[in-house]
């Protein structure tokens, strides 16, 4: 049951939205191109395209959604380990040769599936980050760090699902660290090609 579960969540979580978006709309290889992750945000870096930015975030939210209904519906006590599986296959996706994106759409999705309130306390801190410093990054990794703690204060636990979730977004991130630490991390960089 629960290696069904992963192994579902996993493929799934896997599928490179961007890559193909991308691939499909200008026969690059995002891997190529803008910050070469293959995610929502570098697919409009790559090709100027709000449509296809949003594409995307749409499609990674639904892969996600469709995981965790999946395995709740059929393995509903595997529900827990969902999460961490589809934000692995995201990030590490066996289809293109584990070269995937941060992880960032499908942990949120996967919190507006399970916790609404997690996904919110994230996005604010987020917010207030990325406000305080100019660095996307450093409004995602603030959200990372502190809302187990904040989601803690607020309502007397944490969702154990959800925090296990943030362990592979964290290992996506640890170059990010490296960038910001160098002072070679871009601040504002929403778009452009290349």
């Amino acid at each position: 049951m629960y290696a069904a579960a992963a192994l579902i969540s996993y493929l799934l979580g896997s599928i490179p939205t961007a890559y193909i978006a991308v691939k499909l709309a200008t026969g690059k290889n995002i891997w190529e191109v803008g910050s070469r992750n293959v995610g929502a945000l570098n697919t409009y870096r790559a090709t100027g395209s709000k449509i296809l930015f949003v594409a995307v975030v749409v499609l990674d939210v639904l892969k996600a959604i469709l995981a965790l209904w999946i395995v709740q519906n059929y393995f509903p006590s595997a529900l827990w380990l969902a999460p961490f599986f589809i934000v692995l296959g995201h990030n590490y996706p066996v289809w293109t040769r584990f070269r995937g994106g941060r992880g960032i759409a499908v942990m949120l999705a996967s919190a507006l599936y399970l916790d609404w309130k997690f996904a919110v306390i994230w996005a604010a801190l987020w917010a207030v980050g990325y406000a305080v410093s100019g660095y996307i990054a450093v409004g995602a990794m603030l959200g990372h760090i502190f809302t187990p703690a904040i989601y803690y204060v607020l309502f007397g636990s944490v969702p154990e699902a959800l925090v296990l979730a943030l362990i592979p977004v964290w290992l996506r991130y640890r170059e990010k660290a490296e960038l910001l630490v160098r002072g070679e991390l871009p601040k504002h960089y929403w778009g452009g090609k290349g």
